[in-house]
């Protein structure tokens, strides 16, 4: 089969800059590039053209019409109204496009988000009723174009838990795209596969937190400082950027690393703890989560329905729950840990994720092209 041009659509995309947004589909797209698909992403976030990693991402209003009907298949991750709907309409009806959903693009925000910490409030009822009408006109959209455009699309979901939420908020029916959509995790990045947790190495922390945001109350700062206080005599140390210790007391045993970290230090970070603590209220996959599950080290987080589905193979994790953990069964455990290198389980590995989608998008294009030649 011929190579394959593929136009990746995202919301923002990691830059020159630092930028890490939508990390996870930049780790797809570098091994896509490297294994037969010409990626070109679209990044709505930017005004300006650039190059990084070998992949070439462009504004929106710099890409051609020619460079837009030059494309095998549209990818288009995390679909929102006011980029994404409007620039399909750029398409070649011809065209198949293969749709990724990750989370808030297809939930009721209200309904599904947990209330913000109160020094950030941000939904008063103007907001909120603001909120639940956007979502209901988004929804009614994206049925609405689903149920025209069936044949030309594929769906793929990053869990069940995310494919069962599309279905129960856009209103559409299941069965009728049985065969037209797919549950395929999101890759972790290489440093989790390549390399493995150090178990052996002196530990200066019984739990590590890393969070992107300690101020989204969904990642439960405040339930890693409850445990902190209930656990006095056991080390944490929490990484991640914030507000939240400006307007809450830091428990003695917490200490706080203020900045972002590249997944190579991620991994250097984990080997200096006994333990990942990475409790969540919400996710459509935890791409963190996995990503330290994957890489080895014991982690401890949240018996939702989504972190069994995602981790519920994995020996090395251990759920509590939210409502009423079992601070002595989680001291106990922490302690018991034991320096042991078993078998990694790979479910989040390239041969399980990201070349599955290989083999989706040369069978989407190769079926077009069928079609193409027949007309």
């Amino acid at each position: 089969m011929r190579q394959i041009n593929a136009l990746v659509l995202c919301a923002d995309y990691p830059n020159l800059n630092g930028g890490k947004a939508m990390a996870y589909v930049h780790t797809r797209n570098v091994w896509l590039n490297a294994h037969g698909v010409d990626v070109k992403v679209v990044n709505f976030s930017t005004s300006k053209r650039y190059t990084i990693d070998g992949i070439e991402v462009y504004p929106s209003e710099c890409l051609s019409e020619e460079q837009c009907n030059d494309a095998d298949i549209w990818i288009i991750h995390a679909p929102n109204i006011r980029n994404h709907y409007r620039f399909l309409k750029r398409a070649n009806p011809d065209t198949p496009r293969l749709f990724f959903f990750h989370g808030h693009e297809v939930l009721k925000l209200n309904e599904s988000y947990p209330t913000d910490y109160d020094y950030l409030r941000r939904t008063t009822p103007v907001a909120k009723l603001v909120q639940e009408l956007y979502d209901r006109v988004k929804l009614q959209l994206w049925n609405r174009y689903f149920s025209t455009k069936v044949n030309d699309n594929h769906l793929v979901f990053v869990s069940q838990w995310m494919k069962d939420e599309f279905f129960r908020n856009t209103g559409l029916n299941a069965d009728e795209f049985e065969s037209m959509s797919s549950i395929i995790p999101n890759v972790v990045a290489e440093p989790f596969l390549a390399g493995q947790y150090d178990c052996e190495s002196e530990k200066k922390y019984d739990f590590i937190s890393i969070r992107g945001n300690l101020d989204n109350s969904k990642y439960c700062t405040d339930v890693v400082c409850d445990l902190a206080q209930r656990l006095p005599n056991l080390s944490f140390l929490v990484v991640g950027a914030g507000q939240y210790f400006e307007h809450r007391a830091k428990p003695h045993n917490i200490e706080w690393c203020n900045k972002p970290l590249s997944h190579e230090q991620m991994t250097q970070y984990l080997d200096c703890a006994k333990c990942a603590l990475m409790p969540t209220r919400l996710d459509a996959q935890g791409v963190a989560m996995c990503e330290m599950a994957t890489y080895g080290i014991p982690v401890l987080t949240t018996d939702l329905s989504i972190c069994k589905e995602m981790l519920g193979s994995f020996p090395n994790v251990k759920f509590f729950s939210l409502d009423s953990p079992d601070y002595n069964g989680i001291e106990m455990w922490v302690k018991s840990l034991q320096p042991t290198r078993g078998e990694r389980c790979l479910k989040f590995s390239i041969e399980k994720t990201v070349a599955i989608e290989k083999e989706l998008i040369c069978r989407l294009v190769e079926k077009s092209r069928v079609l193409s030649d027949s007309r």
